[in-house]
């Protein structure tokens, strides 16, 4: 590979060497996506399989990636894996439409948590945690946040020290706060704009989609019916506990669907890059892109041995969804497991150290591309490196204005947008709601503190201007349990 990377980067003998390289890398992710499958298939099926899926639509969309998967464990044609390639993508898009339902259902009972905590000590003894004066807690969480070196870690726990704070702030210095945090993003490309405008309405519940709730049968849907519009400065112990049991249960709803749906995407988006990377399907792209490797057989054979061996594997973890036994594959899959060790992070490594060339060969050597008939083949690195990223849910296509130049006048006209929605959001909630709101908008803007002493005083006089004890003895409790993780 470092041959080729040099001769490339030169411009030397571009119609062998590239298609030798695209041979190559093509080869590389597809072995390390291959491999990936092979374990987080069999983790996925130990995590749903074993007992029958309660939720409807991630039954259907399991269903419909194994059917994929069974047909790449075959020997497919070009026109089969391009079909597989459609289903996998809808297959994709679906997890991705209802994860963001997921993330506004974690952001909803976020606030609502919120809302909870602060009203805890009504119904148990807080004298002990009222005990330790402002200055102290204040002295202490300082230390907390100060004791690292490490700006970002320090600005990570500003932020979160700013959710937990109890909020004593007139609206409009929340909104002058919101709007000088924007200011930031001046220059930017506009999709940074909207992102970060995402996330705080999100977070605010300002952006819940209108089928957050389908996927979970409405069960989320009627506990949420059950906090939309609960005073909490006035509920009884029997109605804290029924929706502190209430919010428990959707917590824990929440995690297991997660869980199921991003190993269920990390799974799909490893099969979508074994069909990308498939020579069946890119070789019939552009058939002079193999020739490179016609003499080589015993790289060829080395390479075949070790994709039948992980097909068996996977073939063997498939049969497992249509019900053969366990105790049948188990031991021989547990087994094929020791030949996989080592040769993901052998690939991953592989693939990091070449990939900077591919951007060189798309965008310096349009001409050779064309001639090799390989622009279409080249382009699908561009979401084989999105599906290999981390980022599971990268977005494959972004709209051009996204990457426009963000003005003042843009922000400007963003931000009153947003403080126009949460103004009409504050007059339709309650004082708890719109506190805990307004806490996780700050806590997710960018540190507004100019120095320690800022820090300090924002922290001492938020805690000084609290004068509900209840919700002081819970401020407490959590920057107390903050503060004491790093002893």
């Amino acid at each position: 590979m470092r041959y080729l990377e040099k001769e490339i980067s030169k411009g030397r003998d571009l119609e062998t060497n590239i298609p030798k390289f695209i041979v190559s890398m093509m080869n590389i992710y597809h072995r390390y996506s291959h491999v990936k499958l092979c374990m987080n298939y069999f983790t996925y099926y130990e995590m749903v399989g074993e007992n029958e899926i309660q939720d409807r639509k991630l039954s259907e969309l399991t269903e419909r990636m194994n059917k994929v998967i069974k047909a790449v464990v075959q020997e497919s044609s070009a026109d089969i894996l391009a079909e597989c390639i459609a289903e996998t993508e809808a297959v994709r898009n679906e997890i991705i439409h209802i994860m963001t339902g997921l993330t506004a259902c974690v952001d909803i009972f976020n606030i609502y948590e919120y809302c909870l905590n602060r009203v805890e000590y009504r119904y148990k003894d807080s004298s002990e945690l009222l005990q330790c004066s402002d200055e102290e807690l204040t002295k202490n969480v300082l230390q907390y946040i100060l004791k690292d070196k490490d700006n970002v870690v320090i600005n990570s726990k500003i932020c979160e020290t700013v959710r937990q704070l109890p909020i004593r702030m007139t609206k409009s210095h929340f909104f002058e706060l919101v709007k000088e945090s924007l200011k930031v993003y001046k220059e930017s490309e506009t999709g940074s704009v909207d992102d970060f405008l995402y996330m705080l309405r999100t977070v605010s519940m300002l952006d819940i989609p209108e089928d957050a709730f389908v996927f979970t049968d409405n069960t989320l849907k009627e506990i949420y019916q059950e906090f939309t519009g609960v005073d909490f400065s006035d509920i009884d112990k029997e109605q804290y506990n029924r929706l502190s049991g209430r919010l428990g249960f959707a917590t824990d709803y929440i995690q297991k669907e997660v869980d199921c749906y991003m190993l269920l995407a990390e799974n799909i988006n490893d099969l979508y890059v074994i069909l990308l990377s498939s020579k069946e399907y890119y070789g019939s792209k552009m058939p002079k892109i193999l020739s490179g490797f016609e003499n080589n057989q015993d790289k060829l054979l080395l390479e075949k041995r070790e994709e039948e061996n992980c097909n068996i594997l996977i073939e063997k973890e498939n049969r497992l969804f249509n019900g053969v036994s366990y105790d049948e594959v188990c031991e021989e899959i547990e087994d094929g497991f020791l030949f996989l060790e080592g040769r993901q992070e052998k690939y991953a490594e592989s693939f990091q150290k070449s990939e900077y060339l591919l951007d060189t060969i798309a965008e310096s050597y349009k001409e050779a591309l064309e001639n090799l008939d390989a622009v279409e083949v080249c382009g699908y690195f561009d979401r084989i490196r999105k599906l290999v990223s981390g980022s599971i849910f990268a977005e494959f296509y972004e709209a051009p204005k996204r990457h426009k130049t963000a003005g003042m006048e843009y922000i400007s006209q963003k931000g009153a947008e947003l403080e126009q929605e949460l103004t009409e959001f504050f007059g339709k909630n309650t004082k708890s709601v719109n506190r805990a709101v307004m806490a996780h908008i700050l806590s997710e803007l960018p540190v507004f503190f100019n120095n320690v002493e800022e820090i300090k005083d924002y922290i001492y006089h938020s805690l000084t201007g609290c004068r509900d004890s209840a919700e002081k003895a819970a401020v407490t409790e959590i920057l107390t349990s903050m503060a004491s993780e790093d002893l």
